[in-house]
């Protein structure tokens, strides 16, 4: 199945969009967890097929449904494993998913070589995966710790909150100006606004120059 044109899962069939790319399109989906997670609310579906990425207009879409307001299945590769037993999305799991969409833009493989089933079930249970550094000798290994607490099995061993998972990421990537200055004021407005369908927070889309995709 072909992926649409505007997703993040179009861009990766051609492979890794690189480390400085993975960092600052991570750091702009954690800005607008953080504004989402500050209403409350959990996607509980980010994956590749749910980020869009608007080539006419600068700006980065976190949706968790398609054009008819229908719920997306995302692969349960980017499920946590409370998620797949049958737990209710919060930040955490949120986090988990983000941590193996960083993952996959830098080296274009997937942290868990599994797909499905049984056998990826147990990977993630035991937080058997492949980090960062194993599949990219030349990451930074700060980067690759940072995603690989995203991948802990238990909930309470991953990053707490988007910001701090977002400051983090933008402080071990090359930026002109960090992007972790723009999670460190929360009276600052966010530059995200949130979108509902039906009454429900269904996305988050976020403005900015992203010049890897431009």
């Amino acid at each position: 199945m072909v992926a649409p044109p505007d997703t993040l899962a179009s861009r990766l069939e051609t492979g890794a969009v690189g480390l400085d790319a993975a960092v600052e399109v991570g750091v702009g989906v954690a800005l607008a967890l953080d504004a989402l997670h500050r209403t409350g609310a959990a996607s509980g579906a980010l994956c590749p097929q749910t980020v869009r990425l608007d080539g006419d207009v600068p700006t980065l879409a976190v949706v968790d449904v398609d054009g008819d307001g229908t719920a997306l299945a995302c692969p349960k590769v980017y499920l946590a494993p409370e998620l797949q037993a049958g737990g209710w999305p919060d930040s955490r799991s949120d986090l988990f998913a983000l941590g193996g969409l960083v993952h996959e833009m830098a080296t274009g493989r997937r942290p868990f070589e599994q797909t499905e089933g049984a056998d990826l079930a147990a990977a993630m249970r035991a937080g058997r995966f492949t980090r960062l550094d194993q599949h990219d000798p030349m990451a930074p290994p700060s980067l690759s710790r940072i995603v690989a607490i995203c991948l802990a099995p238990d909930p309470d061993d991953r990053w707490q909150s988007a910001r701090d998972f977002g400051r983090e990421l933008g402080a071990a990537g090359a930026f002109d100006e960090p992007a972790p200055e723009r999670l460190e004021d929360d009276s600052r407005a966010s530059p995200a606004t949130l979108y509902g369908v039906n009454g429900l927070v269904a996305g988050i889309v976020v403005s900015g120059a992203w010049r890897a995709f431009g």
